[in-house]
């Protein structure tokens, strides 16, 4: 009985070891470089604030790229991946309040930021082209 009792006290402790050795949650909800977006159902959409990049600045049009990053709510138990996902390139015309996506497979898309419409595609579309002219020009687009 002493034994059988050892060798479960063993096991436990050895399978509890091996749980703390488990990567710890590669969040970005608590990094700077990231902000958060978007949220749909057990998706949350961050924007990566170091990946933005300037591709053309004309006032009052302007060309931002940004790379934004999707994480799954944990209790989904989807393997958890630590890059970050899509490339979205946008094309601002300030005067007119206009935004679209650019080179997207279905060709350029007209985002519609007048209405309280959030669904667009990709999902994180418009949430992103917002945070993104906010970050580099410090002022909302819309």
């Amino acid at each position: 009985m002493k034994s059988a009792f050892k060798l479960v006290l063993v096991t436990l402790v050895v399978w509890l070891g091996a749980l703390s050795l488990t990567p710890v949650d590669a969040s970005v909800a608590n990094d700077p470089g990231y902000v958060r977006i978007y949220r749909q159902g057990a998706s949350t959409f961050y924007l990566n604030k170091r990946s933005i990049a300037i591709e053309n600045y004309h006032p009052p049009y302007y060309r931002l790229s940004v790379t934004t990053r999707t994480e799954y709510d944990p209790s989904l138990r989807l393997p958890e991946s630590t890059e970050d996902g899509s490339r979205l390139v946008f094309d601002y015309n300030y005067d007119d309040k206009t935004i679209a996506l650019v080179g997207s497979r279905r060709g350029i898309r007209p985002i519609d930021v007048s209405r309280g419409e959030d669904w667009q595609y990709p999902a994180e579309a418009k949430a992103a082209a917002l945070a993104a002219f906010r970050v580099v020009y410090g002022i909302p687009f819309y």
